[in-house]
């Protein structure tokens, strides 16, 4: 079998324009943050992404009899934390809305902190940075906006979305679209997660995907998804199966394309994630990151989009933690 791909900088290189586009976001995002109180109706600034939480759930990483894990996973267990969250930028108070989830993974490793990012749809809408940048913006502005200029805030939101629309009819997105609608119904906790984008393992480059092992699990509709995960731990804990994807092409795991799902390259178990107690919301948890730019220099996110949220990360939890330290 061929070696795997070697990591280089030169995925992660933005142009001018795009470093120029980026710049411009910072500002916006932590504008965002400042009036997320108002905007979310909450006493504390939330994260500008993801920013409801369903629950921390605490546990243990158990790493595969593979070479692969063994590698940088020598002892026979680790302490986990998850999050779990909604796509949403605004805290919305139901739970009925579109099962569009995050699951933020924290591994104890090495008196560091491995942070990994995943949501429940294996692709991404683009590959311009420009494109989503300029998206993202649109979005925070028509948050943060007056209320007399949100139909002309929104509008925009709109012109940006129209190009992105069009990239999205392609085979993967489409065959993932289907999966997902498949799937609608599942709860929080039997679905599959995944990384958007790339990282480092290494000198390598892998996608990451936690598949659960419970399935079929029928939550109670008049009780909250929070509550339900309650009562879902408190008679047995939660399993997931952690693989990695490796690139061995770009061909057929593009890097930097992150509208395709990697193929040609098999599924590699890492090991097993047990979560076993749900952690009481506090001010500290939600002071939480998860930023994976946190995490030591082998596990580092690869790629041109990936990049762009680090700037993202370091502005939200910096805003963040300053205003809720008030």
């Amino acid at each position: 079998m061929k070696s795997p791909l070697s990591y280089h900088e030169k995925y992660n290189i933005l142009t001018a324009e795009e470093h120029k586009l980026l710049l411009r976001t910072i500002p916006v995002i932590r504008k965002f943050i400042r009036k997320s109180r108002r905007i979310s109706s909450v006493h504390y600034a939330t994260r500008d992404a993801h920013s409801k939480s369903y629950g921390y759930l605490k546990g243990t990483f158990l790493p595969a009899a593979t070479h692969e894990a063994e590698k940088f996973f020598p002892n026979a267990s680790y302490e986990v934390l998850v999050r779990y969250s909604h796509a949403h930028l605004k805290i919305i108070k139901t739970d009925r809305q579109l099962p569009v989830y995050g699951l933020a993974l924290k591994i104890k490793w090495n008196q560091q902190e491995i942070n990994y990012p995943l949501v429940n749809f294996p692709v991404f809408v683009t590959n311009s940075v420009t494109r989503f940048l300029k998206l993202f913006i649109g979005i925070n502005r028509f948050y943060t906006a007056p209320f007399i200029l949100k139909p002309y805030k929104l509008l925009n939101v709109g012109l940006r979305v129209i190009p992105i629309m069009a990239e999205l009819m392609n085979v993967s997105f489409i065959k993932a679209f289907k999966d997902f609608m498949k799937t609608f119904p599942d709860f929080i906790l039997s679905r599959e997660y995944h990384s958007i984008g790339a990282y480092r393992w290494g000198d390598h480059m892998i996608k990451l995907k936690m598949v659960p092992v419970q399935t079929g699990f029928k939550p109670d509709k008049s009780r909250s998804v929070f509550e339900n995960i309650q009562e879902y731990v408190s008679e047995q804990p939660v399993y997931y199966n952690l693989y990695a994807q490796f690139a061995y092409d770009e061909k057929f795991q593009p890097v930097n394309d992150l509208k395709k799902q990697w193929t040609a390259t098999p599924d590699v178990h890492l090991g097993t994630i047990e979560l076993n107690e749900v952690l009481q919301d506090s001010p500290d948890l939600e002071k939480c990151s998860f930023s994976p730019f946190e995490s030591p220099e082998v596990f580092q996110p690869v790629g041109k989009i990936q990049s762009l949220r680090k700037a993202a990360y370091e502005a939200s939890v910096q805003t963040r933690n300053q205003l809720n330290a008030d």
